[in-house]
């Protein structure tokens, strides 16, 4: 099994597990972990959004609380309808 096909499937495992916390994908420069995260929103989810914090500094913005400092699931959501206002969030898809 090649690498990538080895990671896509370890994603798959975590988008299974019910009981899963955040995916953090790591790893050196130009080895496809953007290619891969695309292709499981692609493949696996109704509709995906992406945040490509080393193209627009300004998402930086949508991981923080202004009134209290604490990050919740409804925060981030709400933030980020400002940056994608044409997306649709839609919980639990």
């Amino acid at each position: 099994m090649d690498l990538k096909r080895f990671a896509y499937a370890k994603m798959l495992e975590w988008k299974n597990n019910k009981e899963k916390k955040p995916l953090i994908v790591e790893g050196l420069r130009q080895v496809g972990k953007s290619y891969l995260c695309e292709k499981l929103g692609k493949e696996e989810y109704d509709n995906y959004i992406l945040y490509d914090f080393r193209h627009d500094k300004s998402l930086n913005d949508i991981f923080i609380n202004k009134k209290d400092n604490k990050m919740s699931v409804d925060t981030i959501i709400e933030n980020s309808k400002i940056h994608f206002p044409n997306d649709k969030f839609i919980p639990e898809k």
